[in-house]
């Protein structure tokens, strides 16, 4: 800076001024939805300044000001999560990077009784069962889980079972997809010996008898 009196009287003072750059970024480890995911700091501020701040929006309304914190999302997302990092002097720089975890199986499947569909069927004769599950792309299905109610369980895709007694069961689907999120389904299915109040959709099993009253 160069100053002048009014008698010509000058004088030079100089100041060096460094403009630093916070670098805001940050890393993230993947999760699946419905459970903790870890957010980390990795801005690399420059030369000597350091962060006092940090100021994080997660995208889904939820926010918060720890340097490393953690966050539960309920959905698939895409999510937008701003990082804001601030300096002791009030200098303030932010980053937005787009975050997915990785989604839940949506588990379904159904039941066949001689091929057909339905949720009663007699004792003695196998029931298939058969996967209608989806999930978002690239995760896949890698691992089947079925607990058939009755202490029976198989491992694989589609299997088929016996029930030895007449009653309802709940059966049980539990699904594991390459990034390691669980998902789990159930379906009541009812087995009969062949005695079974009569509705629209009732088996009736072969040799069985059933008595049906007309009013």
């Amino acid at each position: 800076m160069h100053v002048e009196n009014e008698y010509g009287c000058s004088d030079i003072r100089t100041r060096i001024i460094t403009i630093a750059d916070l670098n805001p970024d940050f890393t993230v480890e993947d999760g699946c939805v419905g459970e903790s995911m870890s957010f980390f700091n990795a801005s690399t501020p420059e030369g000597l300044i350091v962060l006092d701040s940090y100021d994080w929006n997660f995208g889904d309304g939820s926010t918060s000001l720890l340097e490393d914190p953690t966050h539960t999302y309920v959905g698939d997302g895409p999510f937008d999560v701003e990082f804001i990092v601030s300096s002791p002097s009030g200098c303030k720089d932010t980053i937005v990077k787009s975050i997915a975890p990785n989604p839940l199986p949506d588990v379904d499947f159904q039941a066949l009784f001689d091929g057909v569909v339905g949720t009663v069927g007699c004792i003695y004769e196998p029931v298939s069962f058969e996967d209608l599950t989806t999930i978002a792309l690239p995760s896949e299905i890698v691992s089947w889980s079925w607990d058939f109610g009755d202490g029976g369980t198989f491992d694989g895709i589609d299997p088929t079972h016996e029930y030895a007694t007449s009653e309802t069961y709940t059966v049980t689907l539990t699904l594991t997809s390459s990034f390691g999120c669980v998902g789990t389904g159930t379906l009541d299915i009812t087995m009969t010996d062949g005695m079974y109040a009569v509705s629209p959709d009732t088996t009736i099993c072969q040799n069985g008898t059933a008595t049906v009253y007309v009013n």
